[in-house]
């Protein structure tokens, strides 16, 4: 499946771009997305900045691309991108900055550049198809971070390379109507390029927004957005939509903490027990909605002004469905009682078993491994249970009381019923004492397995080992 390319645009400087950019490619990566960050404001980076404490060092980048075309010597997407690793990343995550990195006269660089001479002479727009084909063939997104303005180049990052053009503002008419005219120009512009690719998406984003303590002003303004802005929105969100609730969805609002320096608030402020991040973290709140449109492709929107909670859930459950199956290993997490030291014996038994079990590569989740120094428990259960492809919850008399196993087999029958590929496998295994627990359950309705107490537990694990062969695991 193709890569979609987000270039983040802005009329005015200010509105916090590199930050969203930054901090949505973030959460993707986290989600286990591939993702490439470009960056384009090359008279003024600082995408750099962001993720520098998270890459060895930056070679090359954008600048470096353009002088390769100068010389008739354009390399591979893969020479200008430096691969950036986060703390509870399970995707990919690149960056290709404005320039590598120390010991370069930049100024002088973006001083030299003549874009007519690289169009007219060099084929920039013809190099320039070759880069996307390889970007959008490697990532599921590419987010590019554009100058602000309008350039010499502003058709290309607005206009040719882009899918999906976002538009960032704040509450001033010069920043609002300066971007929707950008926008509308790209639009026109894209009609009229010789190439084969769909209708630009336009997407607006209200930012560094506040409400709290201007409410009646801010109010205004988002009447202003709706009745300048609709006609975008109308282009990908369905009838009966309100789309004052939207614009709220799609702001991201003034928050003070991060004017200060280059912090990933994304990682700052986590998601937390419930699989997504809370308004009281406001920015990284607003960045991990925008993430979940952007891995939706615009879809379900409805479902995002209702609950938009349970929009973020299906889109961490999208991009765990694009993940790569690891070579066909298949992810178990078995759930038992942490109070009952009988039934973790019986779930680490299942579990040596099934990495035993000739066929299939299988990684079991038993929570037994160590956490990595400063890991958070519930982010990491909460990833095993998004990554697994089956789930085996463990019932004993004391099912009925832990409430650790209740949260977690919520989270089973949301992840499988999200699940892009069909239903996940959920196997109760009821084991003594838990007859009437299981029954009083909301597994209940699926078939189990009953472990006789006197029989030893490897000797009856033929049906759950039967299943799992049979499921699209």
């Amino acid at each position: 499946m193709a890569g979609t390319v987000v270039t983040f645009y802005s009329y005015k400087g200010g509105v916090g771009r590199s930050f969203a950019v930054a901090n949505i490619a973030a959460i993707l990566a986290q989600w286990g997305c591939k993702v490439l960050v470009v960056d384009w404001d090359i008279e003024a980076p600082g995408l750099n900045h962001y993720f520098a404490p998270f890459a060895k060092d930056m070679p090359a980048g954008v600048l470096d691309f353009l002088e390769d075309c100068g010389r008739g010597e354009p390399r591979s997407w893969a020479a200008y991108t430096t691969k950036i690793e986060l703390p509870g990343q399970i995707g990919q995550l690149q960056l290709m900055p404005a320039a590598a990195g120390g010991g370069t006269d930049y100024a002088a660089l973006v001083q030299g550049l003549n874009w007519d001479e690289l169009y007219r002479e060099h084929a920039l727009g013809a190099q320039l198809e070759v880069l996307r084909t390889g970007w959008i063939r490697e990532f599921d997104l590419v987010l590019v971070d554009s100058r602000t303005g309008v350039t010499d180049f502003s058709g290309l990052t607005t206009a040719q390379l882009p899918d999906v053009l976002a538009f960032m503002f704040t509450a001033n008419g010069q920043s609002l109507s300066g971007c929707a005219d950008i926008a509308r120009r790209a639009m026109e512009a894209r009609r009229r390029m010789p190439i084969d690719r769909p209708a630009l998406v336009p997407l607006p984003i209200p930012a560094r927004f506040e409400q709290r303590e201007e409410y009646d002003r801010a109010r205004a303004w988002r009447e202003r957005f709706v009745a300048e802005l609709a006609p975008f929105l109308k282009i990908w969100a369905p009838p009966g939509v309100d789309p004052l609730k939207l614009f709220d969805l799609l702001t991201i609002p003034y928050v003070p903490r991060w004017t200060f320096g280059e912090e990933l608030a994304s990682l700052v402020e986590p998601a937390g027990t419930s699989g997504t991040r809370t308004p009281g973290q406001a920015a990284s709140y607003a960045c991990e909605t925008l993430a979940a449109l952007l891995i939706q492709g615009f879809a379900k929107v409805d479902l995002l002004v209702s609950s938009r909670d349970e929009y973020v859930h299906a889109a961490r459950a999208l991009a765990q469905s694009r993940r790569p199956n690891d070579g066909g290993t298949a992810r178990i997490f078995i759930s038992y009682s942490r109070s009952d030291s009988d039934t973790k014996a019986v779930a680490q038994s299942i579990a040596r078993k099934l990495q035993k079990v000739p066929g299939r590569r299988r990684q079991v989740f038993v929570d037994t491994q160590d956490l990595a120094p400063g890991e958070d428990w519930s982010t990491r259960l909460q990833l095993e249970i998004e990554q697994a492809d089956a789930y085996i919850v463990l019932i004993d008399r004391s099912f009925a009381k832990a409430s650790s196993q209740h949260a977690e087999t919520e989270w089973f029958l949301r992840q499988s019923l999200r699940s892009e590929q069909g239903a996940k496998t959920i196997i109760p295994v009821v084991v003594k004492g838990g007859e009437d627990a299981f029954n009083a359950s909301r597994l209940a309705d699926y078939q189990a397995v009953f472990l006789d107490p006197d029989l030893e537990v490897d000797k009856q694990l033929s049906p759950i080992i039967a299943r799992l062969t049979r499921s699209r695991s």
